[in-house]
């Protein structure tokens, strides 16, 4: 039973290895095939690319003039590609919008997002350092740039509080007093703004 433990064991750690040298090489690969598509698509006139590599292009412009914070829950349609065009994920196949955390997703979302307005359709094409980087996800190979098309941000919850206008409590009391005092000696009956009867 000893050595049948051992033999597993070893047979695990060298399925480890394999798998881990395997996905490394495939990384790379895929880096390689993602620095050269995006060094391409950065030429096209439509494509903005930012300080962190992040490239995006705006299908149609929105209606919104509001953009979202990096803490802010949104609500958007999306359909994830790979560079042959595998979908891999689709809120669209779905028929169902999604809400989440800017906060919560991969860096090329919280920052691509955030540059959305209500109504817009934004095509992303995020770096794989901006997504799963060397790391397999699902149907998403390592070292993956991956395309997303996002329509339809709708902000749910802002990150800030919001704002809340609280009475002065003095104020509030005096007023009360003041009302009670009318009441009393007669000068505020029925139906005179703070609907008191007798």
């Amino acid at each position: 039973m000893k050595f049948i433990l051992i033999a597993l064991l070893i047979a695990g750690a060298a399925y480890y290895f394999y798998s881990s040298s395997n996905n490394k090489k495939l990384a790379e690969e895929n880096v390689r095939k993602g620095a050269e598509f995006l060094a391409s698509n950065k030429e096209k006139p439509l494509v903005t690319t930012t300080a962190s590599g992040l490239q995006y292009e705006v299908l149609t412009q929105g209606s919104g003039t509001v953009h979202p914070t990096a803490t802010s829950k949104v609500k958007v349609h999306y359909e994830g590609k790979l560079l042959d065009g595998t979908v891999f994920d689709s809120s669209v196949a779905r028929g169902e919008p999604i809400e989440f955390g800017l906060n919560q997703v991969i860096k090329g979302w919280t920052e691509g997002v955030q540059l959305m307005v209500e109504g817009e359709k934004t095509r992303f094409y995020i770096p794989a350092n901006l997504a799963y980087g060397d790391r397999a996800a699902g149907k998403i190979p390592p070292g993956s740039v991956l395309i997303f098309d996002v329509l339809g941000v709708h902000e749910m919850l802002s990150g800030k509080a919001p704002e809340v206008v609280q009475a002065d409590d003095h104020k509030v009391i005096k007023d009360l007093a003041e009302v009670y005092a009318r009441f009393r000696t007669g000068a505020l009956g029925p139906g005179t703004g703070y609907g008191m009867t007798m």
